[in-house]
């Protein structure tokens, strides 16, 4: 996706869906305690490795003091796990999950007190990466919702998710975290100012304007190497923020304020894959120095229209296996960050035959060069695949009518027929 209309598309819908529907999600639920901060987690889908260990939360107010945490130790296995955090229980997070942690706010002067959870902080404590797509928190009264395509437009590791979100057709990318930096991660954690997130379409054109008010802000939003669960934030805005720094329609009023060039989204001393587009480069020879693909050996292959394996090749930060996108007739080969056409009736050499599962035109054991573009054609051979199929994501389809249709086009710039 473009990085504009991903910066713009985030903030729209998390103002529908991601309060509306995550609202919607807690209210199925009993009301939580006076003094719980409900935090959601949700894991992309479609992929074994998307699973992995809950992250570590920390709880902050308004004034950047920590009320909460959650600590973990223990493996549980069901879907929709809902469990007290104090209890010191390690949930793995499984494919097609939503984990909902129940945060009791009790680590503040004076007891147990209802809060506005301003920020979080996750913090890998256990050395099983997942691949997160959504964080939502919810208490006293507030719901603010975090997709991962907003670290994803800032430059971190992210790959494509099967994950629906709500009734839409909205598939966010998910970003992975670890704590032993295992398989080419970067990050152990982050922390999020959840009122800046979700806030409507003027905060979306002032992220797309001005993305560096998105990502070059570590109070607003930060990727962290080395840190550990009860590590504080690395920045945090003034204590009166909130009150006195929003236009009506949820825009800076001080946005020199707001950008502090402490932010951090991968590893600044490893220089990135440089993508190789099409036949426009014909050496066939990969200038990667940093790991793009952390699973050679699987192959994923995409019906929807929501996802494109040029995009997967041609961003510096993608992370996982090799990727087909049907929609398009695209293959990316993931170790080379390098793209190549499906096979057709048209084209039937240097290409990529999805059924075989494998390149054509290249000869096992020789290096052979594509006639057209000059290209080593790879030799690609897979233990494993996974199928995401059109009809796994949209059954979610959204209604053709009113603001959830807009958020739609706006995004993907047509409507599923």
């Amino acid at each position: 996706m473009a990085g504009a209309a991903a910066l713009n598309m985030i903030n729209v819908i998390g103002v529908g869906l991601m309060a509306a529907d995550l609202a919607k999600s807690f209210a199925s639920k009993p009301l939580p305690e006076e003094y719980v901060t409900n935090v959601q987690i949700g894991i992309g889908t479609g992929l074994d490795s998307m699973q992995g260990n809950c992250p570590n939360v920390n709880v902050y107010t308004k004034e950047g003091l920590r009320a909460g945490q959650s600590k973990s130790n223990e493996h549980l296995g069901g879907k929709h796990e809902t469990f007290k955090a104090s209890k010191a229980k390690k949930v793995w997070i499984n494919e097609k999950d939503l984990i909902t942690l129940r945060i009791e706010n009790t680590q503040l002067d004076g007891g147990a007190k209802q809060i506005e959870p301003h920020y979080l902080k996750l913090t890998m404590f256990e050395n099983d990466a997942p691949c997160i797509a959504s964080v939502s928190a919810a208490s006293a009264g507030v719901s603010w919702g975090w997709f991962g395509d907003s670290a994803k437009v800032c430059g971190a590791q992210w790959y494509h998710s099967n994950k629906i979100f709500g009734d839409s057709t909205y598939q966010p990318s998910c970003i992975y975290m670890d704590r032993d930096f295992s398989k080419g991660i970067y990050a152990r954690g982050m922390s999020m100012h959840m009122p800046d997130f979700g806030t409507g379409q003027a905060v979306g054109e002032q992220y797309k304007n001005n993305p560096d008010l998105l990502c070059k802000s570590a109070k607003r939003m930060t990727m962290y190497h080395d840190t550990e669960p009860d590590g504080g934030l690395r920045l945090r805005f003034p204590k009166d923020w909130t009150s006195t720094a929003y236009n009506l329609d949820g825009t800076d009023k001080f946005p020199d304020k707001v950008i502090d060039n402490k932010a951090t989204f991968n590893d600044p001393n490893t220089s990135a894959p440089s993508p190789k587009v099409g036949k426009f480069r014909r050496d066939g020879n990969s200038t990667t120095t940093a790991i793009s693909n952390n699973q050679e050996g699987h192959l994923v292959i995409s019906e929807s229209e929501n996802h494109s394996a040029k995009e997967l090749c041609e961003h510096p930060n993608s992370l996982g296996p090799d990727f087909v996108s049907t929609e398009e007739g695209i293959f990316c080969d993931m170790t080379a960050k390098e793209y190549w056409f499906l096979c057709s009736a048209t084209l039937k050499t240097g290409c990529f035959d999805v059924d075989k599962k494998e390149m054509v035109g290249g000869k096992p054991g020789i290096v052979t060069r594509d006639l057209e573009t000059g290209r080593v054609i790879p030799e690609k051979k897979y233990e494993s695949h996974n199928h995401w199929k059109r009809d796994e994501w949209r059954w979610g389809r959204v209604k053709r009518s009113g603001w959830k249709r807009a958020v739609f086009d706006m995004y993907h710039g047509h409507w599923p027929q």
